[in-house]
């Protein structure tokens, strides 16, 4: 059973080893590609993208906001439900015990 596990930590150890030599590949060959952009249209593109980053964001923050509105909604009815039906139950106990 332990000659299993060290197996299987050494597969595991092996498969990260060659991730990490994959993504090691990938930096170094990323670092060498040429856009052919100058530093300005480049930072304009940039600009561009985090703007709609940011509007993407902030839409999704107000659909949260929104969701988690709803679910306290909910959550508040399924409580007075609850709260009614306790006191049902303890009005129901009184009168059982009143006129038994």
């Amino acid at each position: 059973m332990i000659e299993n596990i060290e197996k299987q930590f050494e597969n595991a150890l092996e498969r990260f080893d060659e991730s990490a030599k994959t993504a090691k590949e990938v930096v170094e060959s990323s670092k060498s590609i040429d856009l052919g952009l100058d530093e300005e249209k480049l930072a304009g593109l940039l600009d561009l993208v985090d703007q709609r980053i940011n509007r993407v964001a902030t839409d999704i923050r107000s659909e949260m906001a929104e969701e988690r509105k709803l679910i306290i909604k909910h959550e508040k009815k399924s409580l007075m439900i609850n709260i009614g039906i306790a006191t049902m139950a303890v009005v129901a106990f009184i009168f059982n015990k009143i006129l038994s």
